[in-house]
């Protein structure tokens, strides 16, 4: 089954603390869960934040300094088209512009999920 997942890579803004960060974008997933456009339409959606293992520095990558992750998703296109268009779901999205301070060092965009086994 081939579903459509919606992605936002956001680093942490130089005002906030990481865990500062990680509890706008927990509160801005619970507004989201909060609409039901939403949250009837959503198949899975997940917040990806970096824990503190060294695993990654052994491969000689640096340690994350507060980026995050969200994953949304959805059936279809056409699903990720209706509820991106809600108008009270824009409200929560404009909101959180703001809030999360989401700037160029940003980025959102959608992506083809295809499960194979």
């Amino acid at each position: 089954m081939s579903t459509v997942r919606a992605v936002g890579i956001y680093k942490c803004p130089s005002h906030l603390s990481k865990d500062q960060f990680v509890q706008k974008v927990s509160l801005f997933m619970d507004n989201l869960m909060a609409a039901p456009i939403f949250k009837d339409n959503v198949l899975k959606y997940e917040l990806l934040v970096p824990n503190e293992k060294a695993a990654v520095e052994r491969l000689g990558i640096p340690s994350d300094q507060g980026t995050v992750v969200i994953s949304a998703e959805w059936p279809s296109y056409e699903v990720l088209a209706k509820v991106s268009s809600d108008s009270h779901l824009i409200q929560i999205l404009e909101g959180a512009k703001e809030d999360l301070s989401v700037h160029l060092d940003s980025s959102t965009f959608s992506v083809d999920v295809i499960r194979k086994k």
